[in-house]
């Protein structure tokens, strides 16, 4: 049986899918001191010198390490304390696919005028 995967439209932890949200620790993932006591650099100079990744393996992200991702991403800061997130997990390729194409052709419509509009009025 596929495991379950589901979205989070908002963060009111009363609509959690189950009581196992957001995840505790995890067996096999560090602990956030172990991890920055493994990197082979220091973290400023890795988050001054990170650039965008464009290409990325086709391997398979286990359930638990995208559960642990959007529990971190739910600790971090938002503009106006907005705390505004979306996250949707999405594992079948086609479905990627589709979503791809949507995503496009939003940014068509309003991504991309409102990068003209910004850019229009800054000159």
């Amino acid at each position: 049986m596929p495991p379950t995967i589901w979205a989070v439209a908002s963060v009111v932890m009363a609509d959690a899918p189950n009581s196992d949200f957001p995840p505790q620790a995890l067996p096999g993932v560090p602990t956030a001191a172990e991890a920055l006591a493994g990197l082979e650099m220091p973290l400023l100079e890795a988050m001054m010198t990170q650039r965008a990744v464009r290409r990325l393996l086709p391997d398979p992200v286990d359930d638990a390490v995208v559960l642990k991702c959007i529990e971190l991403a739910l600790r971090a800061p938002t503009g106006s304390n907005g705390q505004n997130w979306e996250f949707v997990v999405v594992k079948d390729r086609r479905v990627k696919e589709k979503f791809a194409r949507r995503y496009r052709q939003a940014w068509l419509v309003s991504g991309g005028v409102r990068q003209r509009i910004a850019a229009a009025t800054t000159r």
